[in-house]
């Protein structure tokens, strides 16, 4: 007999552990986790992701491990109006809004920055009418 965990919390548990590794910070957390923790932890909204057994969406948010310099507060601000803009698909002004942030952060960008930034490119790019910004976790 083989015993195990499953089910969708599981699931879904799983899907955010490997989405660490693709989003390039250390721990992450659904947006219902964060609901749940006091003032004392500083998080940044990610983004809202997806994939099978995810319905709907889930947000995400990344857990800073330690204290936070009003810097780290300054570029998570600035982060969160970009996907907020993003996500309306004011892309070309969420493309300005990121700009400014990685240009603030030249000798160290931040992997989500970029990889928003780079969203927002390819979405331009395409100009398609049928823009998603739901992160999918089942496609590379």
């Amino acid at each position: 007999l083989k015993y195990g965990a499953f089910g969708g919390s599981v699931t879904l548990a799983s899907r955010v552990e490997a989405a660490t590794k693709r989003m390039g910070v250390p721990i992450l957390i659904t947006g219902s986790t964060r609901e749940k923790l006091d003032a004392g932890f500083a998080t940044r909204r990610l983004c809202r992701v997806k994939g099978v057994g995810m319905d709907p969406p889930v947000h995400i948010h990344e857990l800073s491990p330690s204290a936070v310099s009003a810097e780290w507060m300054a570029d998570r601000e600035a982060y969160e109006r970009a996907l907020d803009l993003f996500e309306r698909g004011k892309l070309s002004e969420a493309c300005r809004a990121l700009f400014l942030l990685t240009e603030r952060q030249a000798w160290s960008p931040d992997g989500p920055s970029l990889r928003l930034a780079a969203r927002a490119f390819e979405a331009m790019s395409k100009g398609s009418t049928d823009f998603d910004p739901v992160v999918d976790l089942d496609f590379n």
